[in-house]
């Protein structure tokens, strides 16, 4: 569950820069030249060790629970509380349909790649594109509304979270947000944490 409210929580900080990026590439695209002037993302750093520039970049996280899953289907949770185990089960569900996401919001990107560089782009072409960018936003906006409504549920359940974890969330949670700084630049807007009320604010934004 701490692994899903940080993954949601890092995509919903990019959500508004996501939609400024989308709506900048799908005015380009719909221009009538065929001169296309490479749009790289500026000052992002390289991942991978990939030496082809992504045109446009998303956390590519691990979602979902195969421990929760095997132990629900051997019975290990049949004397929790049915209202409880319900609502968990339904979490991780959607924890796994926030993997499918990504995993096709991280194949639209590659296709979209050639976009990074300066070239010519026939207006048929142009269109294709503009279909794909197309398709990569309604998965995206779909998986940011997936992880508004995991949040809602962990922060709803919450999380009893023993003191020793939470002294490695504490140690982990300022490198995590540089880490994203970093990566994201002034696109990454530091999320709060209600479900660890235990978190100074100084943790979260260093």
């Amino acid at each position: 569950m701490a692994r899903i409210y940080f993954n949601a929580k890092e995509r919903l900080a990019l959500v508004e820069c996501r939609r400024q990026a989308y709506l900048s590439l799908a005015g380009k695209l719909l221009e009538p030249s065929e001169a296309w002037a490479g749009m790289p993302r500026s000052g992002a750093n390289n991942v991978f060790n990939r030496v082809i520039p992504s045109l446009l970049r998303s956390p590519h996280r691990g979602w979902g629970s195969r421990t929760w899953q095997a132990e629900l289907a051997q019975g290990t949770f049949n004397h929790m509380d049915d209202g409880r185990r319900g609502t968990l089960d339904g979490l991780f569900r959607q924890a796994d349909l926030a993997n499918t996401l990504q995993e096709d919001i991280f194949e639209l990107q590659g296709r979209l790649k050639v976009l990074a560089v300066s070239t010519d782009i026939p207006k048929g072409a142009r269109l294709r594109y503009y279909e794909l960018l197309g398709e990569l936003d309604d998965k995206s906006g779909l998986l940011e509304l997936v992880s508004e409504q995991m949040i809602d549920e962990i922060e709803t359940i919450g999380v009893d979270v023993p003191v020793g974890r939470q002294e490695q969330i504490s140690e982990f949670l300022p490198s995590q947000i540089a880490s994203s700084r970093e990566t994201y630049g002034e696109c990454y807007v530091s999320p709060a944490y209600p479900a660890y009320d235990w978190l100074l604010d100084n943790e979260t934004r260093p």
